[in-house]
């Protein structure tokens, strides 16, 4: 039998087994641009690989070049591979260590707002691998590859080092172990970062504010449980809830593809990452109990357990009210962004991320697993519409851009593989999209019509300032002046200014009833000056967190148009790349 384009066999009499990556064999029937080739002993010679790739079932790469996801590239010049390698290394670098500096300096909520963007890009990234896969160099620009191996380092990608280049060649087992190692030394960054939390102040400080704002006495049981240790030890655990969030749909798709084995031509089961490796037999032995163990454990147990932190948090909310600053300090990733009706809906993304790995990973012909992951996506628009989960417009806008720009991406790599099918991915893609604008339209109908029966429209996050502006008619003063007063801030208490420079102008001209003990007695202009005096510092002080609130807004403003600004870029690169598609 002699092997088809896209087959490879070790003879003539051995079943031919379908190639992992598609060009890398021509057959042996002259595919490929290659001649047929003839052996010494006259018979037809099939283990033949494409000038990128070597070895048996043509896995491995030539010399000069490196594995990408299953696709042989080349490693360029010795200065540029050096150059990329030197940049991949420090990008991931600064990656883990952005993520571990907002453990130690950020608050929870501006921590959370970077995870919750990095982690809906990353599934953005993720398809542009998928579909890369289907290029050969001669079909895309280096800098296109470049840029998405680039954009692969959020997924804790171990192949954006480029091994076979500067490095060694590094095998699956080598590549799944790697990305474990890189894991669990990520955790203990992370973990480092969370102690270093408390050891700065920042912890303390955190602890102080909590329970200021919730108007506890500091020696209640319930403002020991906002303590500084409390605080520490659930940023411990929100910092492994971060990591799990960040390394699951890298960790879901390397281990489904540790499991993932098929029958090769010679009768055998064989891994389908790597052919060369027999199924549950010598390596891969190790290889699949730990892979079994993350599937389970990890995989579904991770979702599983952002669903009981949904449940209990809604139990907890209809029967008391809850603290939603406190709780973004411990699960503030299970529940960022999202309405307390709605805090499943975690669970379900997670849900669809692992339907997402399953299918890149199971789905073996090219088109098919590209459709099913647009279908994917076309879902998760769907399902965002329809329930709004999100308590502002800013999620959910940008999980609509990045489902609908990876969408696109989809599209533009289905137009290469089979028309059918783009047509109906298209299809797929405009029902969402109109779905999506149906809702839309109809939540806005509602929403005028019910600013038409209220006299006062709701407020915004930056009509709030007034209402803090508003404080500055209440200050701090002390009641109790005394020589040698300190100006402790345990002594102090909220007091309208106004009532109080009247009592005090009225007790010291002799006002007082009858019997009435006075609180500054014996008073005097100069216990008036301070009492007014201390209200001016109150006034400041208010007026301080007016200003600070103020910046902040506009903080979280610009940190919100990052993504925004790297949505538009793809935007643009995806209908250049449709646009040049259809020019050819």
């Amino acid at each position: 039998m002699w092997p088809l384009p896209g087959w490879w066999s070790p003879n003539e009499r051995t079943k031919p087994t379908a190639c992992r990556v598609r060009s890398a064999c021509p057959g042996a029937v002259g595919g490929g641009g290659l001649p047929p080739l003839i052996n010494p002993d006259g018979t037809r010679r099939t283990s033949v690989c494409s000038p990128e790739y070597a070895g048996d079932f043509c896995t491995d790469c030539a010399q000069n070049y490196f594995m990408d996801n299953g696709v042989c590239r080349s490693c360029g010049s010795d200065a540029s591979a050096k150059a990329e390698l030197t940049i991949v290394i420090f990008s991931l670098a600064a990656f883990i260590c952005t993520i571990a500096w907002g453990l130690a300096m950020l608050s929870a909520k501006r921590v959370v707002l970077i995870v919750s963007t990095l982690v809906i890009l990353q599934q953005m990234a993720m398809v542009s691998r998928v579909g890369l896969q289907e290029l050969s160099d001669s079909d895309t620009s280096p800098v296109v590859g470049g840029i998405v191996r680039f954009a692969a380092i959020i997924n804790f990608e171990i192949e954006t080092v480029r091994p076979g280049c500067d490095i060694p060649a590094i095998s699956f087992t080598g590549i799944y172990y790697g990305t474990l190692v890189l894991l669990l030394g990520s955790l203990v960054v992370f973990a480092l970062a969370a102690c270093a939390w408390r050891v700065i102040g920042r912890a303390r400080k955190r602890s102080r504010d909590l329970v200021a704002r919730s108007h506890l006495d500091l020696t209640t049981a319930a403002s020991r449980e906002l303590s500084s240790e409390w605080l520490t030890r659930a940023r411990l655990i929100h910092a492994g809830l971060i990591l799990g969030s960040l390394g699951y749909l890298q960790l879901a798709v390397r281990s489904l593809q540790a499991i993932h084995c098929i029958r090769s031509g010679d009768g055998k089961w064989r891994l389908s990452a790597d052919l060369t490796l027999e199924c549950y037999t010598g390596a891969h032995i190790p290889l699949a109990v730990i892979a079994w163990m993350i599937i389970v454990v990890f995989c579904g147990g991770f979702p599983l357990l952002g669903f009981v932190v949904a449940f209990r948090l809604s139990r907890r909310a209809r029967a008391e009210s809850i603290d939603r600053e406190a709780l973004m300090e411990r699960v503030g990733v299970v529940i960022r962004g999202l309405r307390g009706s709605r805090l499943w809906f975690r669970t379900l993304q997670f849900g669809v991320s692992f339907a997402f790995a399953a299918e890149t990973v199971l789905v073996r012909e090219a088109g098919s697993r590209l459709l099913a992951a647009m279908l994917n996506f076309c879902l998760n628009i769907v399902l965002v519409a329809v329930l709004d989960p999100f308590l502002h417009l800013y999620h959910t806008v940008l999980a609509n851009v990045i489902g609908l720009l990876s969408c696109g991406q989809i599209l533009y790599f289905i137009h290469r593989e089979n028309a059918h099918l783009f047509t109906i991915a298209l299809a797929a893609v405009l029902s969402s999209l109109a779905c999506t604008v149906g809702l839309a339209g109809w939540r806005f109908g509602r929403w005028q019509a019910g600013q038409g029966s209220n006299a006062v429209a709701p407020a915004t996050d930056f009509d709030e300032a007034p209402q803090l502006i508003a404080e500055l008619s209440t200050t701090v003063i002390n009641l109790k002046p005394v020589d040698g007063e300190s100006s402790s801030r345990d002594d102090v208490v909220d007091v309208d200014v106004d009532a109080v420079s009247d009592t005090l102008v009225t007790r010291t001209s002799g006002g007082l009833d009858a019997g009435e003990s006075s609180p500054c007695s014996p008073c005097s202009r100069t216990e008036f000056r301070r009492a007014v005096a201390r209200s001016a510092r109150g006034s400041v002080s208010v007026a301080a967190r007016v200003v600070a609130s103020m910046v902040a807004e506009r903080a979280e403003t610009t940190t919100r148009a990052i993504p925004c600004v790297i949505s538009w870029f793809f935007l643009r690169t995806t209908f250049s790349a449709v646009a040049d598609s259809v020019s050819r």
